[in-house]
């Protein structure tokens, strides 16, 4: 329909000016990475891809349905979540992965030749299919595919046994899994909502500590709370603190060695909490529940700056401090606010940055869903809208790119995932057609 295009088009504030012009349409980019999807539609309700770059800028790790955390450890590991597409509980395994100095997996079995041993099997029962089935050329060709899956699934599972699991499942919203030292990630376990029945004391919500020496070794478990945990984090710069924000309306900080909870910050009306970030020298947390949005000091659990801002929304999820760590941006469904919680209350503390058009119609059903801060100094801001579009703005320059999916283009899954290469000035996304896009931020 042309009028939902042409609405559209319209709907964001320009607050600065869009670099070429105008918006930059998928099919402009400069290269672009077909990841060629043959999962079967409709597997998964939500099917999801994710993207991480390696420590080095080396390797680009893409998993597609499930999520990833790429650190280093001797050469590479890589941890991902899910497993057999066809089991559920696999959803809550994590999987380490360990890769050599190019990216190729270290296994002690040898992977399989699937297209030679399909085409040794279909070649032992041809003549049989065609002679005494009266199959043509075609149908035999379709078993032989059959084969060919069949065996890549048998070889991943091959494989797989001999990797190292765990139970257990990444937080949402942006969390920094992996420890500051890189011997730890933090994990949630028994992360199903009690809303509908309270639990045993040990099958509640908790953080999980593991060794990444050894994933399936549990260094410590934090218990404590009552409901689901959506967010948990380390600390930026201390192995020994975590915090992380529950349904069950309180937040806590946590000493991530002894297992001890140092503070409790429990809201008087037990509403639902959703996410936070450290500040990059980890002094502090900032912390979002429903109504909800301050900042904590780390050492002391108090609140020392508390977000006010006529028309905050309810559920403010989406955040991310600055690398100078005096500014903060969080999505506010329509729009995007930069918040200096540290200023002196003169009316200028929040800004909104980034804007979507009222008399938009579609305000009701779009939000920003990724925001992140780009390079060591934090120049450009990076804000994805939930219909595919990702928006860069270069603060210095005041300037912004718009790299935009064309009205009609469906979007076959779910990604927030981006990799910035700030040496080269290079912008990929991860797209809901499962296409990585190279843009330049020039």
């Amino acid at each position: 329909m042309p009028g939902e295009s042409m609405d559209r088009s319209r709907f964001l504030k320009e607050l600065a000016p869009v670099t070429h012009g105008r918006a930059q349409n998928w099919g402009e980019e400069i290269n672009v990475i077909d990841l060629k999807d043959e999962a079967p539609k409709g597997r998964f309700r939500h099917r999801s891809a994710t993207m991480a770059l390696g420590p080095d800028n080396k390797f680009l790790i893409i998993a597609r349905t499930r999520s990833s955390e790429f650190t280093e450890i001797g050469a590479y590991a890589l941890l991902s979540q899910g497993g057999d597409e066809e089991n559920s509980k696999a959803r809550d395994s994590i999987i380490m992965w360990h890769l050599d100095s190019d990216g190729k997996q270290i296994g002690r079995k040898m992977p399989m030749a699937v297209e030679g041993l399909a085409d040794k099997s279909i070649e032992a029962i041809a003549n049989d299919l065609a002679n005494h089935h009266e199959l043509d050329i075609d149908a035999i060709n379709r078993i032989r595919l059959g084969f060919v899956e069949t065996l890549k699934k048998a070889d991943v599972q091959n494989r797989a046994s001999d990797l190292q699991k765990s139970r257990g499942q990444f937080p949402s919203y942006n969390p920094q899994l992996i420890s500051c030292d890189g011997k730890s990630v933090l994990l949630i376990e028994h992360g199903e909502s009690t809303q509908s029945c309270m639990r045993q004391k040990e099958e509640l919500p908790q953080v999980v500590v593991r060794s990444l020496v050894d994933i399936s070794r549990v260094s410590i478990r934090l218990m404590g709370h009552a409901d689901t945990i959506i967010w948990a984090s380390w600390s930026p710069v201390d192995p020994r603190a975590i915090a992380d924000a529950s349904w069950d309306g309180t937040y806590r900080i946590w000493n991530a060695e002894t297992g001890e909870c140092r503070h409790e910050i429990e809201r008087p009306e037990k509403r639902q909490n959703w996410a936070g970030a450290f500040s990059p020298d980890g002094k502090y947390v900032l912390l979002s529940g429903t109504d909800d949005v301050g900042v904590y000091e780390v050492d002391t659990g108090k609140k020392i700056s508390e977000l006010k801002h006529d028309g905050l929304a309810a559920w403010v999820r989406t955040l991310a401090w600055s690398p100078s760590a005096d500014e903060i941006t969080l999505e506010n469904s329509a729009s995007v606010l930069l918040w200096r919680p540290f200023a002196d209350r003169t009316g200028d503390e929040v800004n909104e940055v980034v804007m979507m058009k009222s008399e938009s119609r579609l305000m009701t059903i779009m939000n920003f869903i990724r925001i992140e801060w780009l390079g060591r100094r934090g120049q450009k801001l990076a804000v994805r809208l939930s219909e595919g579009t990702w928006f860069v703005w270069d603060r210095e320059k005041n300037v912004k790119w718009r790299f935009e999916r064309p009205f009609g283009v469906e979007m076959d899954s779910f990604s927030t995932s981006f990799v910035y290469v700030e040496e080269t000035e290079t912008f990929l996304s991860l797209d809901g057609d499962w296409k990585i896009r190279e843009w330049r931020l020039e």
